[in-house]
């Protein structure tokens, strides 16, 4: 392939990437609404056993799943900011319970202090995503 077609098709993959990531922003900020439509208020500490799953809806901010029928929305400090392109996490807790001011949750190395826990009506959450479905199909 000629060098000019290499540079235009780079060009090209580089115009699209702009409106990729809107995108995901987007989607993602919409996903953060519909958690938060159906969050319980904060609470200081929950009885934690575990991480089932995890889903960053923002820059320091998740859906924290122990299991597929129990979830937390967790907020961590503002300057970790490393949720939507982290690849794993680890929720340090210790004694079955997960708490806002001591716990943390480390991404890329890094230790996050959690500021806020809300539990998650998961089944709430579930029919929401599926009215999002069905209203996204008509």
């Amino acid at each position: 392939m000629s060098r000019s077609i290499k540079a235009i098709s780079l060009a090209l993959a580089l115009l699209a990437l702009p409106s990729a990531q809107a995108d995901t922003t987007e989607q993602r900020e919409q996903r953060l609404e519909q958690v938060m439509a159906n969050t319980g208020a904060p609470v200081g500490s929950v009885v934690y056993r575990g991480t089932y799953s995890w889903e960053a809806l923002g820059d320091h901010s998740l859906l924290l799943w122990e299991t597929p029928q129990r979830a937390y929305y967790v907020d961590v400090q503002p300057t970790c900011n490393d949720f939507p392109w982290a690849m794993n996490i680890v929720v340090d807790f210790r004694n079955m319970t997960l708490d806002s001011k001591f716990d943390n949750i480390v991404v890329e190395g890094r230790r996050c202090r959690i500021y806020e826990i809300r539990p998650v009506d998961v089944k709430g959450l579930k029919a929401a995503e599926r009215q999002a479905r069905a209203d996204h199909k008509d």
